[in-house]
């Protein structure tokens, strides 16, 4: 996990978190942060916080690129939008129109806008880029934002946590993913298909080793996870299942 301290006039988010072959997603500066969660820290409230994303196609073929946000948890009170290729959208949108992507060419259009209103505490927003003619064909961010935290210790920074992959992955009938949390009191686990509707749930208890998700019901296509302590997201990925 990489955490940024910001000022209270300029915050940026520069994350990226890639899955598929075909996208890759960096930081304004160059920096690869694939599969990671970008903690960002306001010492202050600002007016707004600012995310930028850069989007390459890294095949060989032009492809129509649809972004997708996923509202994981969001502080009472505030209001987040997003732009992508020519469009910026409001609050009520959660899936842009499609923009062209030519084989290697690095993309710079893409960035969120995060409204505080004066309010303390945290949110955090999946943003999922997916090709509109395969949608397992993907790269998703998790970006989490923090304000009004002036000096303040984050609870949990010294728990300690590991977590398995998927397995099997793809899924007929179930999946599994193994981890370990150190005193993991109100810990929890979603699971999200790729419209961002909630499909599963599950409070983990202490001593808990393991989640067993039945997908012999799920619908055939991607679906993204997300274990959450005390409002944080610690671990996020995704699972395809098929028939």
């Amino acid at each position: 996990m990489k955490k940024i301290i910001l000022s209270f006039y300029s915050i940026l988010i520069f994350i990226n978190l890639s899955f598929a072959q075909n996208f890759a997603l960096t930081s304004v500066d160059g920096n690869d942060i694939t599969n990671d969660t970008l903690v960002v820290e306001a010492e202050t409230i600002p007016d707004i916080i600012y995310g930028y994303v850069h989007v390459k196609n890294i095949s060989n073929v032009s492809m129509d690129v649809v972004v997708k946000k996923i509202e994981n948890s969001i502080l009472d009170s505030t209001v987040n939008t997003f732009c992508w290729g020519v469009n910026c959208y409001p609050p009520t949108t959660f899936i842009s129109n499609s923009y062209s992507l030519e084989p290697g060419i690095v993309d710079e259009s893409f960035y969120c806008e995060y409204y505080p209103f004066g309010n303390s505490g945290q949110s955090s927003i999946t943003f999922v880029f997916y090709n509109e003619r395969d949608a397992s064909d993907s790269a998703f961010v998790v970006i989490t934002i923090k304000t009004g935290i002036v000096a303040s210790k984050n609870v949990l920074r010294n728990l300690q946590y590991t977590f398995s992959k998927p397995y099997p992955n793809p899924a007929k009938e179930f999946t599994q993913i193994d981890f370990s949390i150190e005193k993991n009191k109100n810990a929890k686990m979603e699971i999200y298909n790729i419209l961002g509707k909630k499909v599963e749930y599950y409070n983990l208890s202490n001593g808990q080793d393991k989640v067993l998700i039945n997908t012999s019901e799920f619908q055939p296509g991607i679906y993204f996870y997300s274990f959450i302590i005390n409002k944080t997201v610690i671990n996020s990925g995704k699972f395809k299942v098929i028939k």
